[in-house]
C-alpha cells in the first residue's frame, strides 16, 4: 500500500510540474474550460493538472482515456505573442 500512495503522490507532483511548465511556456490559455495536463497511473487511472479537466464528460481527458495514451500535453505552436 505503501509503494501505491508514493506512486500517486509523485504522479501529482508530476502532473501539478508539468502543467506549471505548460503555463510558463504559455501553451495554456487560462480561458479555455478544456485545457491541461493528463497523466496515466495505470490503465484507465488518470490524474489532470487543472483537476476541473475531468468535468466534462466528452472533453480532453475522456478521449485521452479512450485513446489509452500515456500523458499527453496539448500546446497552441501557432500561438505568436506581440
Amino acid at each position: 500500500m505503501a509503494g501505491e500512495e508514493m506512486s500517486d503522490t509523485r504522479c501529482e507532483i508530476m502532473v501539478s510540474w508539468l502543467h506549471q511548465q505548460q503555463i510558463e511556456k504559455t501553451w495554456f490559455d487560462s480561458r479555455a474550460k478544456d485545457q491541461g495536463v493528463v497523466l496515466k497511473r495505470s490503465k484507465g487511472d488518470y490524474v489532470s493538472c487543472p483537476e476541473n479537466v475531468a468535468d466534462e464528460p466528452d472533453g480532453f481527458r475522456r478521449a485521452i482515456e479512450i485513446l489509452n495514451v500515456r500523458v499527453r500535453i496539448p500546446h497552441n505552436l501557432c500561438r505568436i505573442d506581440v
